[in-house]
């Protein structure tokens, strides 16, 4: 393949490259100096629907069950709340069906007051639009309007689905709340055959989850934001003294395991050779979100997991969510975690992690934003875009490439609510302002930072 043939790799002569799967081990079948995509089974046709997916909404120790909470995901407008009858999370489109009004209130905003905000009716625990009273049960279904003439026109009104607000599955496991986006009448039913996105050990119950999810907006697309999760290469030298050091730096032989897929999507690794046994970590591409680095110290057995979920808003915004979870914990430490018993200390040292967290994502956050605005400057598709990268250690951001254009549809599928997106006004409201250019301009680096507030600021919905 020439170097700049579509943009995924430069350089001439490069060979064949590919690997296989044997007990868990990763072993390359050949060399390469680029990173070429395996040769072998063809990238599956089957196509890619973005609605149909689950996708990681919000922690549910970020919610309070009293209030709803406005939410952007894909370019859709949702409201998140808890019907305590039914003792359920709902999710609704955030659009009232009489005068198409928000349910929630403003999306996590600042200024709004009591009266406008979202409401939760004590008396029926059904979700209240605020601006006329109508209230709407599970399912979406309207259950009140005050102002209906009679009984009777009250009664038909609420027997029409025109009354009704879009309702989207939603899925509470492992502490997070997730959303299937397809509210057509097929989606309980697909959504129900349909696992979400995680780690192996937590699938199957063998493992557990290390503390409390990290979560916050960037702006930065979907796309470049999975790039850096899948980038092996900039850790040494982006996070020099935090969890990389650029004395450690050298190559880095991604090899490729199986084919990519639209629903499955890709995984790449490397063996270890400085390790007992040579044990592999292996980063694994999950659609539509899951970037997932496995590590296992001894090549069976004990296995930890670091979890990155990014999650498309709009273009030049997305949502990150991280976790960690093992295999390894003694099983009274596995029972403490399950059960809550060691949830006040995990929240008494989970700042102390998401400082860290913060740290890190800032840095990235700078070279992402600069990437993505010279790259949409350039007027030309992805493709055609300057990027040269010869060594192995880009394959995954080659395939995740190649998994978004044959795939994928080229990107995220986005609805209306993406047209004129802003990011909630973080409390520094000055810098802010600087930052809502758009993505092809270049910002103040301490107004990108500034924008991409954590989300301590989201959970409080000041």
């Amino acid at each position: 393949m020439p170097g700049d043939q579509d943009g995924y790799s430069a350089g001439g002569g490069v060979g064949p490259y590919g690997s296989v799967v044997s007990n868990g081990r990763l072993h390359q079948q050949g060399t390469s100096l680029g990173p070429e995509p395996v040769e072998g089974p063809a990238l599956a046709a089957d196509s890619f629907q973005w609605n149909k997916q689950w996708y990681p909404l919000v922690p549910v120790s970020y919610l309070d069950r009293d209030q709803p909470k406005g939410m952007v995901v894909l370019g859709k407008s949702l409201v998140v709340w808890y019907h305590s009858p039914s003792k359920s999370w709902q999710c609704f489109e955030d659009m009232c069906p009489h005068r198409l009004a928000p349910l929630s209130g403003k999306h996590w905003a600042q200024s709004v007051t009591a009266a406008g905000k979202g409401r939760i009716e004590p008396a029926t625990g059904s979700l209240m639009c605020s601006y006329h009273g109508w209230e709407f049960g599970p399912g979406g279904a309207c259950t009140s309007i005050p102002q209906a003439d009679s009984p009777q026109q009250e009664e038909a009104a609420l027997g029409s689905r025109r009354s009704c607000v879009a309702s989207y599955p939603v899925r509470e496991q492992e502490g997070m709340l997730w959303v299937w986006l397809d509210a057509s009448p097929s989606a309980a039913l697909e959504s129900s055959m349909r696992r979400v996105a995680l780690s192996s050990e937590l699938q199957d119950g063998s493992g557990i989850l290390l503390g409390d999810w990290y979560m916050r907006d960037l702006p930065v697309s979907y796309e470049y934001l999975l790039e850096n999760l899948v980038d092996p290469g900039h850790v040494n030298f982006a996070h020099h003294n935090r969890i990389g050091s650029r004395d450690r730096a050298g190559p880095i032989a991604l090899i490729q395991s199986g084919p990519v897929t639209a629903q499955e999507g890709f995984a790449v690794g490397m063996d270890r050779k400085d390790l007992p046994g040579g044990a592999p970590s292996v980063t694994r591409f999950v659609p539509p979100s899951l970037a997932w680095l496995s590590f296992n110290p001894l090549g069976s057995g004990p296995a930890f997991s670091f979890l990155f979920y990014a999650v498309p808003i709009a273009p030049g915004h997305s949502r990150i969510f991280a976790g960690y979870s093992t295999n390894a914990a003694p099983a009274i430490v596995r029972q403490a975690l399950k059960s809550g018993a060691l949830t006040p200390l995990l929240h008494s040292f989970q700042w102390l992690s998401d400082l860290g967290a913060h740290e890190i994502i800032n840095g990235d956050t700078l070279f992402l934003r600069h990437q993505e605005g010279r790259t949409a400057g350039s007027g030309r598709r992805w493709g055609s875009a300057q990027y040269f990268m010869p060594s192995s250690s880009d394959r995954g951001v080659v395939l995740l490439r190649k998994w978004l254009e044959e795939c994928a549809g080229g990107g995220p599928a986005y609805g209306p609510a993406a047209a004129g997106f802003q990011m909630p006004t973080p409390p520094n409201a000055a810098a802010a302002s600087v930052c809502e250019a758009n993505a092809g301009e270049e910002l103040p680096d301490v107004s990108v930072i500034q924008h991409a507030f954590n989300h301590s600021w989201l959970v409080a919905g000041q």
